[in-house]
């Protein structure tokens, strides 16, 4: 089985091949057991045959020499025994008496000595021939017994004292010669034999195994056929036998999948009938569900408000870009990822959660519209006014979020200046009447003063209500400031100046020895533009805004006063909403306490103060910063963190005329211009205007367009010997891009770049492919003009 086993793994054969190969070793293993059978036979029977013929002999030999060897007649002996020499097969003979005596011994070929049994035959009492071989001969050993019959036998009796019946012994060798050349050539012809038996048996086995393999081939080559969908193939087998049976069956088989195969192409067609009808049918559904889906998604996506399906598990399964716009996160963020408690404060959650479960349970009973506030990505919070209903039929609610922020907003910025305008108003009429009643008591205390004699008790009483007075009027001055009725915006200043100025005064030295923990740093802009103010009062806001900070930090801290030109070309919206335009902006900060929340929309109403009244201030200082920055026109600002600092930042529009006595410190006839044709590129009219006076005062030539198509199509049949590029364009292409479009009509025009805002990678990108100069706004005439001569002056393509 192993051997079997291990030729199948090393010999991987056919069917064919196996058959014939097991065939063939059964044949040789068959033939192989019949022919040593056989021989075994053949040998067996030679040498019976040898034995049998040598005990007849020898028997015949030991009965012929019973009396002469009794009488011990060695003539008769020796006549006897040459008579069986004459036998071909005798090879020798011994005869001997019972003491062992050689009576005769005969040998016609050498006989090796010692090679007969040592056992004498007179020894084996039972008169039987005892049969021994050696090489190539075969011994046989009989008694010679006392005769029993005859003529001498009573003289022998008589005379026998011992009553013995052996009187000696008779062994003849016989040669094996014959007999094996005999065994020999049987064993040759059977083998001979055995040779012609196997071939002819193999060759008629593989004839067999062929007609019976073919068949087989047939159908293996037949299920190919079929496998491959070839049911009309057919095996023709014209046996009578179990394969012609296989045969037959096999035909039926693929006749019968024939005709299921040409009644499953009839099913085929006309289910491939109906499924294109039924596709057609369904993509006609799909297409008014498409076009369904589209009419309403569009209505969805365009009510003008955030508007988002919500699922009974909370989840927003669909919201529209109004959506996107109010919370800062994608579609792709929210949809089906978000639950809307993501997006409450944390106030709301708890009311919100209790609508929702009361709106799952029983919808008529939920409310439907309400307020709630929604916090944007980046940490804002809006007020929301939301309008929520369940959607019949169905585990979802449909709401529209409307954003009421800038709503409440401006509401309070409106609320703020009526009450500020209010209180304007009564401060403004009680700080008339008192300035009068005032009036009376400083001018009388200031008589009786110069009139009363040094030494008097009471000019000590009368010095202190002058003193008082005094302070009065200030405050007096303040309800004015606040008031709106005491600034006169008429001069032209510089902040920076006015900056400088206040921390050189005694009163901020004094400020200081109060606070010796807190310093000071400014950081002022060199080329600050300059504002339309009045001193006093700016000096007045520095003032108060510098004490409120060092009071502030009782600890001690950092106060930081700065100063920069801002150019605003996007509205801001903070605690005060600014219009687009050039401006000074200033900056106060401190690192101190903070305000909080509910008290930062009040820091600017008179008398509203945290601090003690009459120990460390009036209760008006930051309601005259607000009377002061409105009357110059300008915008606050305020941030506030608690534990962290405040900083308010105002805001003054910029004026173009000059200090009086100013002198400008580069001449401007190293940047006049030489009529040179500019083209200004910006979409704010107010900068085109300005730009136009600067410009023109500068000797040049000025054309605008009011954006990067425009100036695009102007240069495609003009020419420009530099253009003045504005960044920042809405609606329409930018900076960089407009100057892409105009290096493809002009591969070497002159460019410099303005914008409000700080240098970015765009700008950089445009001044790598050959723009000048970044020139950042307000415009500067000396800024300006420096910068277009530099790039003038410069060599094409250099």
């Amino acid at each position: 089985m192993n051997m079997r086993k291990t030729l199948a793994q090393l010999i991987p054969l056919r069917l064919k091949g196996k058959i014939i190969l097991y065939g063939i070793a059964m044949i040789v293993c068959i033939v192989t057991i019949i022919t040593f059978y056989f021989i075994h036979t053949e040998k067996t029977i030679f040498q019976n045959e040898l034995k049998n013929r040598a005990a007849s002999l020898i028997r015949n030999l030991a009965y012929n020499c019973e009396y002469p060897v009794l009488l011990e007649d060695m003539s008769a002996i020796r006549q006897l025994a040459a008579g069986f020499m004459n036998d071909h097969d005798v090879a020798f003979i011994d005869i001997r008496n019972t003491e062992g005596k050689i009576l005769f011994h005969s040998e016609k070929e050498p006989f090796p000595q010692g090679s007969f049994s040592k056992r004498h035959p007179v020894q084996n009492e039972n008169n039987q021939v005892v049969f021994s071989e050696h090489g190539r001969f075969l011994f046989a050993s009989l008694p010679v017994l006392k005769p029993t019959e005859g003529v001498l036998s009573h003289i022998i009796e008589s005379t026998d004292n011992q009553g013995q019946k052996t009187i000696g012994g008779v062994t003849v060798g016989f040669s094996l010669k014959r007999t094996n050349k005999m065994i020999y050539a049987t064993i040759m012809n059977t083998l001979l034999l055995t040779i012609v038996i196997t071939i002819v048996s193999i060759i008629l086995f593989i004839s067999r195994a062929n007609s019976l393999i073919r068949p087989l081939q047939m159908l293996v080559r037949g299920t190919r056929e079929v496998t491959s969908g070839n049911f009309s193939h057919r095996v023709h087998v014209k046996r009578k036998d179990e394969l012609g049976d296989l045969s037959d069956a096999f035909n039926v088989m693929t006749e019968n999948l024939e005709n299921h195969q040409k009644s499953l192409d009839g099913y085929h067609y006309k289910l491939e009938e109906k499924i294109r009808e039924r596709t057609l049918e369904l993509f006609e559904r799909e297409e008014a569900l498409r076009e369904s889906e589209k009419k309403y998604r569009t209505i969805f996506e365009n009510t003008g408000t955030a508007m988002v399906i919500i699922e009974d598990n909370r989840i927003l399964s669909l919201v529209n870009t109004e959506f996107e716009k109010l919370t800062g996160y994608s579609k792709e963020e929210v949809e089906d990822k978000k639950s809307w408690t993501e997006f409450l404060v944390k106030y709301d959650l708890e009311k919100m959660t209790a609508y929702h479960k009361l709106r799952t349970m029983n919808p008529n009973a939920a409310p439907k519209k309400y307020e709630f506030q929604l916090k944007h990505r980046n940490g804002e919070i809006k007020d929301i006014f939301i309008n929520i209903d369940r959607i019949p039929g169905t585990k979802t609610s449909l709401a529209s979020l409307i954003d009421l922020t800038e709503q409440k907003k401006l509401s309070t910025q409106l609320l703020r200046a009526q009450k500020m305008e209010a209180m304007g108003t009564l401060a403004g009429g009680v700080a008339h009447d008192l300035n009068n009643v005032l009036g009376v008591v400083v001018g009388y205390s200031e008589l009786l003063l110069l009139e009363m004699p040094e030494g008097n008790p009471l000019k000590k009483y009368i010095t202190h209500i002058l003193q008082s007075g005094v302070r009065a009027t200030a405050i007096i001055q303040d309800l004015l400031t606040m008031a709106r009725r005491g600034v006169a915006v008429s001069e032209v200043i510089n902040i920076n100046d006015i900056i400088s100025e206040y921390l050189k005064t005694p009163e901020f030295e004094k400020m200081l020895s109060f606070h010796e923990l807190v310093t000071v740093r400014t950081d002022l802009e060199v080329n600050l533009l300059n504002i339309m103010g009045s001193p006093v009062h700016l000096s007045k806001t520095i003032m108060n805004l510098v004490s409120n900070a060092a009071e502030a930090m009782p600890d001690g801290g950092k106060i930081s006063i700065t100063s920069s030109n801002r150019y605003i070309d996007i509205p801001i919206k903070g605690y005060d909403n600014m219009a687009e335009g050039d401006y000074v902006m200033v900056s106060v900060s401190d690192t101190g306490k903070g305000i909080s929340a509910k008290d930062i929309g009040r820091i600017f109403e008179p008398f509203y103060t945290k601090k003690v009244m009459g120990r460390s201030g009036t209760g008006l200082g930051l309601a005259v910063v607000w009377g002061t920055v409105k009357d110059h026109r300008g915008y606050i600002d305020v941030w506030s963190e608690e534990g962290k600092g405040t900083t308010f930042t105002l805001y003054f529009p910029v004026t173009r005329k000059e200090l009086s006595g100013k002198q400008s410190p580069v001449p401007v006839s190293e940047y006049i211009g030489r009529g040179e044709n500019l083209l200004v590129i910006d979409d704010i009219p107010s900068q085109r205007e300005l730009a136009n006076a600067i410009l023109s005062m500068l000797n040049y030539r000025v054309t605008f367009a009011s954006s990067g198509e425009e100036a695009v199509d102007y240069l495609t049949v003009h020419h420009a010997d530099l253009i003045i590029l504005d960044m920042i364009m809405d609606p329409g292409i930018d900076g960089l891009e407009t100057y892409k479009r105009i290096l493809k009509i002009n591969p070497h025009q002159k460019a410099i770049i303005v914008s409000g805002f700080s240098e970015t990678d765009r700008v950089k990108e445009t001044q790598e492919l050959g723009a000048g100069a970044y020139v950042k706004k307000p415009y500067i005439r000396e800024k300006i003009g420096l910068a277009i001569r530099k790039e003038l002056d410069k060599p094409i393509g250099g």
